[in-house]
């Protein structure tokens, strides 16, 4: 069955983002095809294709976990646009009518969440109250760590959903997912947890080669599994 499985996109790998100044992926639609809502449905396209090979399953196959975009620069590369902040890419502040040539601190707001967010199974605190908006201020310097968590998981949800949404027939949509070296599985925990709310059939798991991160993985199942309530 495994492989039959068919991965969207190229082998993940140490070296698939840049270690420089900026965030760079040498495909970009590994993950700026999350970012907004055309690229997402370009995405959903490319998914359904994928599954119309006949493969039994097919996977998300993006880097979406939080070590890689940290290490990549993501949350400070200023000038990626997506639809996922609160505020508009490329226009971050106004120009003051009342002094020609300055600009005010204020942003320029995004408008209410695509549909594609709002069809999400679980979204907690990524809207705005009413939901006007999104809260995230990314990309920006200094992001924290508590942002990063959610932004990530985010992501995770969308490739999880875009994939769910474009399957055809009864082949597995598979949810990839990243040990990235964390033997207390707790990058693996968030993953899991987040991806899980979008009802995948499979887990695939990255970065898998000894028998620690074998056994790494499998402790991270066992906590993450459903809780059941035995019968009376």
């Amino acid at each position: 069955f495994a492989k039959a499985i068919t991965q969207l996109g190229m082998p993940l790998g140490a070296n698939l983002f840049s270690k420089g100044a900026r965030f760079a992926v040498r495909n970009q639609s590994e993950i700026t095809s999350l970012l907004t809502a055309g690229a997402r449905q370009s995405l959903r396209e490319q998914f359904a294709s994928t599954f119309q090979t006949g493969a039994a399953g097919v996977c998300t196959a993006l880097p979406t976990s939080r070590p890689f975009l940290e290490s990549s620069n993501f949350f400070e590369t200023l000038d990626l646009d997506n639809d996922l902040s609160y505020y508009s890419i490329g226009t971050t502040y106004r120009e003051n009518p009342d002094l020609p040539g300055a600009v005010t601190g204020l942003p320029t707001l995004q408008g209410s969440p695509p549909e594609d967010i709002l069809s999400l199974a679980k979204i907690e605190t990524h809207l705005y109250r009413g939901g006007a908006g999104m809260r995230y201020c990314i990309p920006r310097l200094g992001v924290s760590y508590g942002e990063r968590k959610e932004f990530t998981a985010l992501l995770c949800q969308l490739a999880v959903n875009a994939l769910r949404e474009s399957r055809e027939g009864a082949a597995a949509v598979c949810a990839t997912v990243h040990l990235a070296g964390d033997l207390s599985g707790g990058i693996l925990d968030e993953q899991l947890q987040a991806a899980a709310t979008e009802s995948p059939d499979l887990f695939v798991v990255e970065g898998v080669t000894t028998a620690a991160e074998a056994e790494a993985v499998a402790a991270a199942l066992e906590r993450n599994k459903a809780a059941t309530v035995p019968k009376p």
